[in-house]
């Protein structure tokens, strides 16, 4: 199970490439950019980041290494913070977080991990990092594992979150900066549910939000704090789902006869952006924030994982 599911995610990170034909200038300019995404062809899983509006015009290319993915706008939409592939060892990625300008210049490498999620102010990046562990399950040995982390915004002072024998991955912060919504796996809730915990990681502020049977994966929280979009596993494909903050409410906006997956909040939470292999090949699609009016940015590539710009 775990090799799975986890491979499904870890696949998307890096489901984008060289694309010919599309802009490939250092930056966008004085143009306005709403989206981030990752691109390839549809026959290689190198990839790297591109923005463009919020139709999919005018793509901009950022990164031309081909080992970028799931970039994230930081909310002042002067930078943005992606994963890049490093090497890979049976299941697992080896992945590090890296940050630009919105104009692709100035990358740095901050930490080893993936699924990178500002704090609503900037200051601080929350991923999804490895440490070792005691899981139940490894026979009483450490074994390195998927967990939470937060650093500042340039990489200083990383910080492991509520350390404990499960597998933790990073979701996203609180408006408020006061909490933060992650995924977790341990042997006693049986499937991947969602969690929320203060930001600082305290455990007894770990509250669980999903006990509907199914994996559930990727929370975003919107704007506004009132809505948690995230994803659930209906065998055998993803489906997007929302709730309410408290875990009541919730809501499959998609059908389950594809893979819906990386749900990203427009600005106003109006819309959804999110990743779908519906139409033969990963594509980004738009759908208002009641799951109505879906609609895909049509490209000839694979365009996975986006990021919507702050206003």
């Amino acid at each position: 199970m775990i090799a799975k599911r986890y491979g499904m995610r870890r696949a998307l990170v890096f489901m984008a490439g060289f694309a010919i034909g599309c802009s490939d200038s250092a930056g966008p300019g004085a143009d306005h950019f709403e989206l981030a995404f990752a691109r390839a062809d549809r026959t290689t899983f190198a990839s790297d980041i591109y923005v463009s509006r919020a139709d999919g015009s005018n793509a901009t290319r950022l990164t031309t290494t081909g080992d970028a993915g799931t970039p994230r706008w930081s909310p002042d939409g002067r930078k943005i913070a992606f994963a890049s592939s490093t090497s890979y060892s049976g299941n697992l990625v080896s992945n590090a977080i890296e940050s630009m300008n919105a104009d692709g210049s100035g990358r740095q490498s901050l930490a080893a991990g993936t699924d990178p999620a500002w704090s609503p102010d900037g200051s601080q990046i929350g991923f999804t990092g490895y440490d070792e562990v005691v899981f139940p399950y490894g026979g009483g040995k450490a074994t390195k594992i998927y967990q939470v982390f937060t650093m500042m915004a340039d990489g200083s002072n990383q910080t492991r979150l509520a350390p404990d024998s499960a597998y933790n991955l990073m979701g996203s912060w609180s408006p408020d900066g006061n909490s933060i919504v992650f995924t977790r796996f341990a042997p006693d809730i049986i499937n991947d549910q969602i969690f929320v915990m203060a930001a600082d990681g305290a455990l007894a502020s770990r509250v669980r939000l999903t006990a509907n049977g199914m994996r559930n994966d990727t929370p975003v929280w919107s704007h506004s704090g009132a809505k948690i979009a995230f994803v659930a596993l209906q065998d055998p494909h993803f489906s997007i789902y929302t709730m309410s903050a408290d875990g009541s409410g919730q809501t499959r906006l998609t059908s389950g006869t594809a893979d819906d997956m990386c749900p990203a909040w427009s600005a106003d939470d109006s819309r959804i952006a999110f990743t779908s292999n519906r139409d033969g090949f990963f594509q980004i699609y738009l759908m208002n924030a009641d799951g109505s009016g879906q609609v895909r940015i049509k490209t000839n590539f694979s365009d996975t994982c986006p990021s919507w710009k702050s206003p």
